[in-house]
């Protein structure tokens, strides 16, 4: 819904200001949010705001996570609240609360929700204050948190598979590449450009040539000569479920002494190009939202036999057991 543009129209009370929140986006399923400006929960969607003097808003400012739900409980909250306090103090940011406060708000928020398969969005920003790039000019740093219903992806992407495409967004250098910032601009243009060439994904590569990461997805290549790698986390986002799918993939290997009935030669990390990425026996796109995901075409390449491949069947098979889906 749009609303029709006034310029004489009045100031807004309070009451119209929130009705008219309310019936822009009706359709907005956050279940329940926690403010610390605020210092409280709201489950109107309407209230769920951050001060637009937040640097978190205006610069970018601030870290995140997003961490899912499932029957079994927050699935690596810890490794996502670790990564969260590293990515606070490579910027210099301190945490308003502690991690066990952070886990705490948490469970309260799915309480207040109700719900048992959602997703919890943590963000950490510098602070209100004023709208200069100086992190000193801010009122302390402050922490919202939303809860909503999960969406999964249609079951047909995880037999069909998806396709993806070579961006021409530079990658994030170093640092940068290493914290998950609230600066996600690189990521926006990378996934713009996918949907606007009709590509599902698109993935990064280095100044030298080396394949990084999707906007928000880590990339996982089974190679032609059998070795399952991820590229490098030196340019790379640590993504957690791709550590914890690299783990199971290595527990399966030793257990079975293949992956999907496949035979494995090694697992690990390293420098991968554009021909490894088409040459690939398998290709997957692995992360919080999209579990290990077959990629079944790159550009004009098809990967495998066009279908989802066997060992990324069962990679994410072993990943729903650990969620107990």
């Amino acid at each position: 819904m749009t609303i029709p543009l006034d310029v004489h129209s009045s100031v807004l009370t309070t009451d119209e200001f929130f009705r008219r929140l309310t019936e822009l986006n009706p359709k907005r399923k956050y279940a329940a949010m926690y403010n610390s400006v605020v210092k409280g929960f709201v489950t109107d969607p309407a209230l769920m705001l951050v001060p637009i003097d937040d640097h978190l808003v205006h610069r970018g400012d601030g870290v995140f996570e997003a961490v899912r739900l499932a029957p079994k409980g927050f699935f690596l909250m810890k490794e996502h609240l670790a990564r969260l306090a590293r990515s606070a103090e490579l910027i210099g940011l301190k945490l308003p609360h502690t991690i066990e406060e952070i886990f705490e708000i948490s469970l309260k928020l799915q309480k207040i929700a109700g719900l048992s398969s959602a997703m919890l969005r943590i963000f950490i920003g510098r602070g209100p204050g004023d709208f200069s790039p100086s992190p000193y000019s801010t009122l302390g740093s402050q922490i919202y948190i939303a809860i909503m219903e999960f969406k999964p992806l249609a079951a047909e992407k995880f037999i069909e598979g998806v396709s993806l495409m070579f961006s021409t967004v530079p990658v994030k250098p170093g640092l940068f590449a290493q914290v998950k910032s609230c600066n996600y601009l690189p990521n926006v243009l990378t996934k713009k450009e996918s949907l606007d060439r009709g590509y599902d994904f698109a993935v990064n590569l280095t100044e030298q040539g080396f394949v990084a990461e999707g906007p928000t997805e880590n990339i996982l290549v089974l190679t032609a000569a059998g070795d399952l790698v991820a590229p490098k986390f030196d340019y790379t986002l640590r993504g957690t479920t791709l550590v914890r799918t690299l783990d199971l993939a290595k527990d399966l290997l030793n257990k079975t002494g293949s992956i999907g009935g496949v035979a494995v030669h090694s697992i690990g990390s390293a420098d991968l190009s554009r021909d490894d990425l088409l040459q690939a026996s398998e290709l997957m796109m692995v992360g919080t939202t999209l579990e290990v995901l077959p990629v079944t075409r790159v550009e004009s390449k098809k990967i495998g036999d066009g279908k989802g491949g066997p060992v990324a069947r069962a990679l994410r098979a072993e990943l729903l057991k650990d969620l107990g889906v």
